[in-house]
């Protein structure tokens, strides 16, 4: 396992402000040198540390990822704000949190924040 880095980042649709979680689709575009240049690193699946939690960074959403029975995050992207199977799967669980910018107001957020806008969308969905 990637050792987890410390961060103080604003995440926006599954990215950060150092690192990205990249989605295969994007694979020739984050080749170009002015884009690498803005991440400290681009990776298909990131472990982080983001105020103080452990944090699993990628742009798919995962049903299970390493450390979910202990405290650790996962921020995914991809779904956007889609209700379908993949949102049904994850919406019980608490730690799984949807980064899309549809989700968030189009603006990058903190994840203390993104935790606040998955549970307004989730709740909102329920109603």
């Amino acid at each position: 396992m990637q050792r987890m880095r410390d961060a103080r980042v604003s995440l926006y649709s599954g990215l950060s402000t150092k690192w990205q979680a990249a989605a295969s689709r994007f694979k020739d575009f984050l080749k170009k040198e002015e884009y690498k240049a803005q991440f400290e690193e681009i990776e298909q699946m990131l472990f982080v540390n983001i105020e103080g939690r452990r944090v699993i960074i990628c742009h798919y959403p995962m049903i299970e990822w390493n450390g979910l029975q202990k405290e650790t995050w996962h921020v995914h992207g991809h779904i956007h704000n889609r209700h379908d199977y993949t949102y049904d799967c994850l919406k019980g669980v608490e730690r799984a949190l949807n980064a899309g910018v549809d989700i968030c107001q189009y603006i990058p957020v903190t994840l203390s924040e993104l935790i606040k806008y998955n549970k307004a969308w989730k709740d909102q969905s329920n109603k």
